[in-house]
């Protein structure tokens, strides 16, 4: 469809369109009552919840706002970008000199409108310090558009407000003369009546009531013909006592005008109404001019004439009158004078934040600070440093001038030209300058942000922390909001900061907002007390503080009649899930005797046991080692070693062919019976009848292997492939022999060596191992893929199906098994049925619909994510966690067969070799990725600025190197990029996604995982 109507429609359509759909998505995403206060309720009630059920923490208070005020800036953004849209097309139409078309003034007078409103929405998002600032800017640069299109509007229309035509608005609701006191220095004239008033000394008194006659004279008996025109009142009462105290002794005399005479004046020129006008009473120039309708917008206000007799009288300024109150150019009129108004002269308008905005006519030269104190100065919302001068220029609006009004510079002796338009803003007060504080403290609110000030000083500020309230002194946070940078959350140990710890008493900087947190907002272990046994209620409870063994019994409704009361376990866990038993003497406890009544901490289990319980052992055997289920079995009569071993799915091939059995003695010591499993035949010697208690041990052949022992290698090898172990002595420069030896290009300081889990020598290598299996679940995350390709590192193809499988087929966990249960269902009278004692289900059988995982000559590839089937309790990328990575110098390895490097190889080991290369790769958020010859001593600073420099999202703070062999390392970390290094620059969005996934370790660590694991992906 032809779209008709121009550009300027066009902009108009999109804006509208755009705020509309900004419009919509307000009201789905937020309702109404968002708020702090709401939010904050919905964060405690989350944490309640949480506590109650037993179940991991949900997010911090700090995590939930930084969230809500994502949203708010993503909404922001899209205002901002429609305000600048706006203030463009206002800027244009505010440079010409002659008015654009009505409908395109209609149609930014209506976007002016809806931006409002949008902007006027925003509050209900956030209340956030940073998001009332934003909000007032936007609103504050909509009132500026709103002042410009008022000042367009004056300008273009011409109904400026001429100052002054507010003094006359009122003149045409007058008629006939207007009633006035005579003053005493009125010249009587013909027409006039006097009052004269004559008093004896007796008190007589007598009234008479003259008029004026056409000679200018009054006639009273006994006085005779008096003159009186072009007198004052006063000196006619002198004329008449003069003449009848001649006649009459003690006589007093006074003299009242009664009623003046009309006059007739002419006023012509730039008025309303001009014409002729009977004036009574007092006529002066301004009522002529008030009878009139005053000066018109095209009459000037400051050359006005009063003609008496043909002849110009005087220049009247009304301004005068208008700006200071002096009336001494109000002369009296005569009659037949003409007041006389002139065109008006050159004018300067002024709008916005002036006492009185409009139109003046001043005497020129002017400068500006005169100007404006003409306008009656600047009102309380005006400040004086953003004064702004329009003038045209090339037939064009210009603005000269856009400074401070006071200072060094100031603009105060500003020459104004005629025709010139002068704007006052409004005051824009720093309302960033603030921090706040909230959770356990005694007055949690909004505090000033002073230089240097800390954590422990808004505190404080804060009245300490409260005294009612139970205080989690091992953390508390900092939500940080840049809005050209993101947020970021600062968390501090309190406990710390309160003494005064640098690392920890964290500077604060503008708009930071400090969260405290009580327990039960962020325990990081379910603050839950478990009772077992003979109570009432058994089951899991909610510690409190103070709360002891009586108290969580108590809460269960109290022991059961059968409960033994003599003894009770309780099992205390520590941070690393080490377990302690507690003896309670629950008798004791229950009476309140403080030594047995054990203050309880989070994750306490209590068992009360039953009096038969404790009196009767159980009729358990147990058997471990080479068997197929080991684990705990129900003794049943006449119970041999044979009928055990059958129960536990028979001996393994690894088996030692002896088997022990372990019975306790009756000093403490134990009793071992050994029993040759070759000779082991139901009711014969050998084949032991087992009592309660009893422990089958099966000893292992060491070493013992079911099949060979596979390597694999690959890179630049002369015969890669999958290598048997001859032994279990070889070591990596066997196996590298073995494959023939390094190509004439390989990269021996890059060589890259995985090892399965279950090979790994040390705790702490199976730790990694445990940290790269949480960071690998990115991998099924889309949003995490995206990032990760918007970088340029490209996944393989096996993830991508993977990310689709799951966007169809989510997977879902199935119940995990404990290794060791007892059977107490008492379904196992003897050992011909052992199958009512498996320890897990037999896996499902294959359908034609699952996936087979392909094999190659190197054998399961290590990136292979092509398993659907999660059901169990396998990952989607156990193919990479499974293994670590272990770095090796393969360099020290093949020439010294002793040294540390030359690993003994495993089962499953593989060791990659790359190609020997001269460049140093740089990717991510930089201007232009590229690879460039490597540099000796260059840093990757130096490759970043190569490259461009930092995109507008790079994350700058999280720079990885990728050296050749795998190893992740933070930038600062690394002096000199060496060549087949990689340096990483990831974006703003990968970032926020990965501490999507990551939120307690550092981020910088999370960040050297994964691209570690992204290296092995790419290279396997």
């Amino acid at each position: 469809m032809l779209f008709v109507g121009g550009p300027g429609k066009m902009k108009h359509l999109l804006l509208i369109i755009l705020l509309i759909l900004l419009l919509y998505g307000s009201a789905i995403a937020a309702p109404a009552e968002d708020s702090t206060s709401v939010l904050g309720e919905s964060v405690a009630a989350g944490a309640k919840a949480l506590q109650a059920d037993g179940a991991a923490p949900g997010a911090t208070q700090a995590e939930m706002y930084r969230e809500a005020e994502a949203q708010f800036q993503r909404r922001v953004a899209t205002i901002s970008a429609l305000v600048n849209a706006l203030e463009t097309r206002i800027g244009d139409m505010r440079r010409q000199a002659s008015a654009p078309p009505a409908a395109e003034i209609h149609r930014a007078n209506q976007d002016l409108a809806l931006l409002r409103q949008e902007a006027n929405n925003l509050a209900t998002l956030s209340a956030s310090p940073l998001a009332q600032v934003q909000r007032g800017e936007l609103l504050d640069r909509i009132f500026e558009m709103n002042l410009a299109m008022e000042i367009m509007n004056a300008r273009w229309e011409t109904n400026w407000p001429v100052f002054g035509m507010a003094f006359f608005q009122d003149g045409a609701s007058l008629s006939g003369p207007i009633a006035q006191i005579v003053p005493g220095s009125y010249r009587i004239r013909p027409g006039d009546t006097l009052t004269v008033i004559t008093t004896s000394d007796l008190g007589a008194q007598s009234e008479y009531a003259l008029t004026v006659d056409t000679s200018g004279g009054i006639r009273l008996s006994g006085a005779g013909y008096v003159a009186a025109a072009g007198k004052t009142a006063g000196q006619v009462r002198e004329a008449l006592r003069e003449k009848l105290g001649a006649r009459f002794a003690n006589l007093r005399v006074d003299v009242q005008v009664q009623k003046l005479t009309t006059l007739q004046v002419q006023v012509s020129g730039e008025v309303v109404r001009p014409g002729t006008y009977t004036l009574g009473g007092v006529p002066t120039v301004f009522s002529a001019l008030y009878q009139a309708g005053g000066p018109k917008e095209s009459g000037s206000f400051r050359r006005i004439s009063v003609f008496r007799d043909g002849v110009k009288k005087r220049n009247i300024d009304l301004y005068d009158f208008l700006l200071t109150g002096s009336k001494e150019q109000d002369i009296p009129l005569e009659d037949g004078d003409l007041v006389f108004v002139d065109t008006v002269g050159p004018t300067v308008a002024i709008g916005g934040e002036v006492i009185r905005p409009g139109r003046y006519e001043p005497e020129f030269p002017i400068m500006l600070d005169e100007f404006l104190k003409m306008a009656g100065g600047p009102k309380a919302g005006g400040y004086l440093h953003n004064i702004q001068v329009e003038r045209v220029v090339n037939n064009e609006y210009v603005v000269l001038l856009s400074e401070a009004l006071s200072g060094a510079k100031a603009p105060s002796k500003f020459n104004l030209q005629p025709g010139d338009e002068v704007s006052v803003l409004a005051v824009k007060q720093d309302t960033t300058n603030k921090v706040s504080v909230s959770g356990p403290v005694a007055v949690p609110g909004v505090y000033g942000l002073k230089d240097g000030m800390r954590v422990s000083e808004l505190v404080k500020l804060a009245r300490g922390l409260a005294n009612d309230q139970e205080v989690y002194g091992g953390r508390a946070d900092v939500l940080r909001i840049d809005p050209l940078g993101g947020s970021e959350i600062l968390t501090f140990n309190l406990d710390k900061a309160l003494t005064g710890d640098p690392a920890n008493d964290l500077l604060l900087k503008k708009l930071d907002r400090v969260f405290l947190y009580n327990p039960d907002q962020i325990v990081f272990r379910p603050r839950l007390i478990t009772l077992n046994g003979a109570v009432a209620r058994p089951g899991t409870y909610k510690r409190t503080e103070g709360m002891r063994v009586g108290d969580v019994i108590a809460a269960a409704g109290g022991v059961r009649p059968q409960a033994y009361l003599e003894r009770a376990d309780l099992i205390r866990r520590q941070e690393d899930d080490s377990t302690t038993l507690l003896r309670i003497d629950l008798q004791a406890a229950l009476n309140g005797d403080p030594d047995a009544n054990t203050l309880l901490a989070d994750r306490d289990e209590i068992s009360v046991y039953t009096r038969d319980e404790v009196r009767r052992q159980e009729r358990t055997v147990r058997i471990e080692g080479a068997v197929q289920r080991p684990g705990v079995y129900l003794r049943s009569e006449n119970m041999r070693v044979s009928d055990l071993v059958f129960a536990g799915g028979g001996l393994l091939p690894e088996s030692s062919g002896t088997i022990e059995v372990a019975r306790r003695g009756n000093e403490g010591d134990n009793e071992v019976i050994a029993v040759d499993a070759a000779r082991l035949v139901a009711c014969s010697d050998e084949d032991v009848v087992l009592r309660d208690g009893d422990v089958v041990t099966v000893p292992t052949v060491n070493p013992y292997e079911r099949s060979p022992r596979i390597v694999y290698v690959s890179g630049e090898v002369t015969r890669p492939g999958p290598y048997a172990l001859k032994s279990r002595t070889e070591t990596l420069a066997d196996i590298i022999q073995r494959a023939g030896g390094l190509t004439d290009i390989a990269n021996v300081s890059g060589a890259l060596f995985l090892r399965q889990k279950e090979n790994l020598e040390n705790a702490q290598q199976a730790q990694d191992v445990e940290r790269v299996l949480r960071t690998a679940r990115m991998f099924a995350d889309k949003e995490f893929l995206t990032h990760l390709a918007k970088m340029g590192l490209q996944m393989p193809k096996d993830i991508v199906e993977v990310t689709r499988a799951l966007r169809s087929d989510e997977a879902k966990p199935v119940e995990v098994v404990a290794e060791e249960r007892l059977v107490t269902t008492g379904e196992l009278s003897a050992a011909t049925k052992p199958e009512a004692n498996l320890l897990s289900q037999a896996p499902a059988e294959k359908t034609a619909e699952t996936p087979e995982t392909p094999t190659t000559a190197m054998g399961p590839p290590v990136a292979s994510l092509v398993q659907t089937n999660v059901y169990e309790g396998k990952d989607l990328l156990a193919p990479i966690t499974e293994s670590a990575r272990i770095s090796v110098n393969l360099v020290k390895a093949l020439e010294d067969a002793q040294c540390p490097d030359n690993l003994t190889l495993c089962d499953g080991d593989r060791i990659f070799i790359p190609k020997t290369t001269n460049v140093v790769t740089v990717i991510g958020a930089v201007l232009h990725p590229h690879s460039f010859a490597a540099g000796p001593g260059k840093n990757a600073d130096y490759y970043v600025e190569r490259s461009g420099g930092y995109a507008q999202d790079a994350a700058r703070g999280h720079v990885i190197v990728v050296r050749a062999n795998g190893n992740a390392l933070p930038k600062d970390a690394v002096k000199s990029v060496e060549p087949g290094d990689v340096v990483v620059v990831p974006t703003s969005g990968f970032i926020d996604v990965t501490k999507k996934w990551e939120k307690t370790r550092d981020i910088t660590k999370v960040l050297s995982d994964v691209l570690s694991s992204v290296f092995i992906l790419t290279r396997f």
